[in-house]
């Protein structure tokens, strides 16, 4: 969007509000209504949906609501195609697929089960999860594709490999499931965590899987054999969410009141990204790679700036300018001491 890119969050307090990055300018704040449960964007389109199913339609820019419409109880998630053309909107036993551009109702799923997550793959495929231990993946505007079994314990989160050949679902017994759309089979079921699972994320080169739990860990798995690769514990309590860095070489854990910054290549915890009261709920990676947003149950979001998250030309130069900077502070004899001139 025009003036950089976009945060958003959708607060407790009935309010979906979007900043600028750039300035950490308000550019919209919706009005307030129910507790809202999720909010997504794309472009200039920012969808909300609330706790009573509630769902709204804003232009960020023009900051007017564009279209309301209603699922059932309890409202859960909304989600934005890749293209921007298609919004679905979950809630109760429901999924609804709205064409963005006549702002039209296409098809109106109905689920065997309270829905628990949604989220769209590419080309237009979309999946959710339910709490009956289903996962339900349907190809654009509202056909069918493949029905996947969990097991007997809720979904708690979904997700589709960058190509869209591969459904990911995490459940509340602490087991992630990987399978094939094409085939409908069953790929790898994960070794079991301790505790339920909160998230599942696929790296954008689809060659990893990333999972959380509420026991305060998280795992990064190989997506080829379903081997696991590093577990991640640092964190006291629950790990709501992870993110993958666009270029995959990190991965961000939402702990309790902090979150956790990881090479993928290590697992190794490198720093905690601190200022929090509360539980974070999100956390996300900018575009460029290099900026982290981070939401809060203490009502916040902040950013943070990842000096080290770039490229290794990037971090030579960074390196450089530091070096510049401390052989100004020091004498003619320490530099030939410490940095050879």
């Amino acid at each position: 969007m025009e003036g950089g890119p976009l945060a958003f969050a959708a607060g407790r307090d009935g309010v979906a509000r979007v900043w600028r990055v750039r300035d950490r300018k308000l550019v919209l704040a919706t009005r307030r209504g129910f507790p809202l449960a999720d909010a997504a964007a794309a472009r200039s389109l920012l969808a909300t949906i609330d706790d009573r199913g509630g769902a709204a339609l804003w232009n960020v820019r023009s900051r007017k609501r564009l279209l309301s419409l209603r699922v059932s109880q309890p409202g859960r998630r909304v989600a934005f195609s890749d293209d921007g053309r298609t919004l679905i909107v979950a809630g109760g036993r429901v999924v609804r697929v709205v064409d963005v551009a006549s702002k039209r109702q296409i098809a109106l799923l109905r689920l065997p089960g309270r829905v628990s997550d949604a989220r769209f793959g590419v080309g237009g495929t979309f999946a959710a999860g339910t709490r009956t231990g289903r996962v339900l993946v349907w190809k654009r505007p509202g056909k069918l594709v493949r029905t996947f079994n969990v097991g007997p314990t809720p979904v708690r989160a979904v997700a589709f490999s960058p190509d869209g050949g591969l459904v990911a679902a995490a459940n509340r017994g602490g087991t992630a499931s990987i399978w094939s759309i094409a085939s409908g089979r069953l790929q790898h079921r994960l070794a079991r965590a301790r505790t339920a699972l909160t998230d599942v994320e696929f790296s954008h080169d689809g060659r990893l899987l990333a999972t959380a739990a509420i026991g305060g860990d998280a795992r990064i798995w190989n997506v080829s054999d379903g081997r696991v690769i590093h577990i991640l514990n640092a964190h006291n309590g629950r790990v709501a969410r992870v993110a993958f860095s666009p270029d995959d070489q990190w991965l961000i854990t939402a702990g309790p009141t902090y979150g956790g910054l990881w090479p993928t290549s290590t697992g190794r915890l490198l720093f905690y990204l601190r200022g929090h009261t509360g539980q974070l709920e999100d956390v996300a990676f900018a575009p460029d790679g290099k900026r982290i947003i981070t939401a809060s149950d203490d009502h916040t979001v902040r950013t943070y700036t990842c000096l080290l998250c770039g490229s290794v030309y990037e971090l030579a130069r960074l390196a450089h300018k530091r070096l510049v900077q401390i052989s100004a502070l020091l004498t003619v004899r320490e530099r030939k001491r410490y940095l050879g001139g």
